[in-house]
């Protein structure tokens, strides 16, 4: 890097995510591509989730994907999924109208014609910098790319949908539920990490009993103001704790859940056939609600797109409400 190019690196306002993308890159990737290993005539670029870093939720990876397809489908780049950590995308999720699917013995780790490329989120003029840093870097056979950054959210629902349909499982949940509560719902979104004790993220805190009892009730309050104010049948209730579902159902005979376990992907390794289903499920359902709300405090995580997401594919509105 000559003097020029260093000055114009420093002043670029983007520089700090570069450097935590240069970091994460040569601590846990760059060691994986030598040279003169067997190699693949497949080009193109792929969206790795493969457990080499930490990936996001379901939520963070697929629009991820959909954003990586998104540049790559506007530039006619070939674009391919590998996810195989902690479950094989294709267990939940198949391809739709484009075939994205890559055999392993065509995913190539020699540095002569594959490289890899993390893309971390930015504050301001994300597309430009997600198409800059793509650009700068597409100089190999294959491109693989970590990253959870959005770009052209515009043509989520559109090209979601192109990239993915339920498999037979997800699919059969999803009817199930539907014929359960029918189509007449708004849906609420919970996001306590492990506030209340019944979830395991990273190093987040766990309420006392009495201050659980507090937010429990507050929450509460909240769906039933969401019941008050649409004229609906239903409010679909989804969270990460299974007990603040189950008190919900349990209050309010408006209230539905999907039944199943939650369980966040870069924070278990759950083996067990089809173990993150109702993740999956939650966000379909949440696609087909009349409104979607997401709710929030100080002590719970403001910063969730999984019902945004959900709100995204199915081209419905979403309302956040934070206290």
């Amino acid at each position: 890097m000559n003097i020029s190019q260093l000055r114009s690196w420093i002043l670029h306002r983007h520089w700090a995510a570069d450097v935590v993308s240069w970091v994460i890159k040569y601590r846990n990737l760059q060691h994986r591509y030598k040279e003169n290993l067997p190699s693949t005539s497949t080009e193109g670029v792929v969206y790795m989730a493969d457990g080499s870093i930490l990936h996001g939720g379901l939520s963070d990876r697929l629009r991820g994907m959909v954003s990586l397809y998104s540049y790559c489908s506007e530039r006619g780049i070939k674009f391919y999924i590998h996810h195989t950590n902690p479950f094989n995308l294709v267990d939940y999720l198949i391809p739709n109208d484009y075939d994205w699917s890559l055999d392993e013995g065509n995913l190539s780790f020699d540095s002569a014609i594959s490289k890899p490329l993390v893309v971390r989120p930015v504050s301001e003029s994300c597309d430009r910098y997600f198409e800059e840093r793509l650009a700068a870097h597409y100089n190999k056979l294959q491109l693989h790319v970590y990253s959870n950054v959005t770009y052209r959210e515009d043509l989520f629902a559109k090209n979601f949908n192109t990239l993915f349909k339920p498999s037979r499982p997800l699919q059969n949940i999803i009817d199930r539920v539907l014929s359960q509560i029918g189509d007449d719902y708004v849906s609420i979104t919970f996001r306590f990490q492990q506030l209340l004790g019944d979830f395991k993220e990273g190093k987040y805190k766990t309420l006392d009993d009495a201050s659980k009892q507090h937010l429990i009730n507050k929450c509460l309050l909240v769906i039933e103001q969401v019941y008050k104010s649409n004229n609906v049948a239903t409010v679909l209730v989804t969270s990460d704790s299974k007990m603040f579902l189950e008190k919900a159902q349990q209050t309010y005979e408006y209230v539905a859940i999907i039944p199943g376990e939650v369980k966040h992907i870069d924070y278990t390794d759950e083996k067990q056939n089809l173990a993150y289903i109702k993740s999956f499920a939650d966000l379909f359902v949440i696609s087909k609600a009349k409104k979607v709300y997401f709710y929030s405090t100080s002590e719970m995580y403001g910063e969730s797109t999984f019902a945004e997401t959900g709100a995204l594919i199915g081209g419905t509105e979403y309302v956040q409400i934070v206290e």
